[in-house]
């Protein structure tokens, strides 16, 4: 629905929850965090129960308002009213991990296991968080090898399961097969490119890293260049 039909459905029924929620729902859509906003905290005022409208607040915090404590606040509230919301938990998983804490986004990706273990994105999240805030390697790789057990397409779980064989156990082989079969799905995936390069770095095999990365800079990898102009300033000594 456009805007101007959900004004009109605001103005037959101005005390339900349910048109301030819908329009909020399409200035998100719409990328208009502020008036989402208004209208999320107007839907919460007519119904305090509304756990739906607090965890759309929070998605508001995250990704449009940078507010981790706002972000926080409002999905606490949305699993305080409704405890099996597997979203919730997932998106203040991710807000714990922007914020460092691993512990507690472990905690919530694991309860959101424990409330559907068939969807990917938990496991897929909580072994990055393994891997990133513990270098828990071994933990990281069940999960990406779970991910990718429900989900055999998922390239992020082959990446990072990738980098957790290269980082955490030198199976270079076993990492390369994993960016490799990424970029079976998608040959102009920047970032498994560079990570096969840095791969190839580890194995010093200069001549593969650069071949990599040399595409990951053509596909548009930020990070890549200065590492390129540093290889090439080494191979020309």
């Amino acid at each position: 629905m456009s805007i101007e039909e959900l004004n009109s459905d605001i103005l037959f029924s101005p005390f339900s929850p349910e048109p301030y929620f819908n329009r909020g729902a399409e200035y998100y859509r719409l990328g208009k965090f502020n008036e989402a906003i208004e209208d999320f905290i107007k839907a919460t005022g007519l119904n305090p129960g509304y756990a739906e409208a607090y965890y759309n607040l929070g998605l508001c915090y995250s990704k449009g308002i940078q507010n981790f404590q706002k972000n926080l606040d409002n999905y606490n509230i949305a699993i305080d009213l409704k405890s099996d919301f597997y979203d919730a938990y997932i998106y203040r998983g991710n807000t714990f991990m922007k914020m460092k804490q691993y512990d507690e986004a472990i905690m919530d990706y694991s309860k959101a296991i424990e409330l559907d273990s068939r969807k990917p994105i938990a496991y897929l999240n909580r072994g990055y968080a393994f891997m990133k805030g513990y270098e828990l390697y071994s933990q990281a790789i069940k999960d990406f090898t779970a991910a990718l057990e429900i989900k055999s397409d998922l390239k992020e779980a082959y990446l990072n399961r990738g980098a957790a064989y290269a980082d955490g156990y030198k199976e270079f082989e076993k990492s390369i097969q994993d960016f490799n079969k990424v970029l079976e799905m998608d040959p102009k995936y920047a970032d498994a490119y560079f990570s096969l390069g840095a791969t190839y770095l580890k194995m010093q095999d200069v001549e593969n890293t650069s071949k990599n990365w040399e595409k990951a800079y053509e596909l548009g990898h930020k990070d890549v260049k200065k590492l390129l102009e540093s290889l090439y300033k080494k191979l020309n000594r």
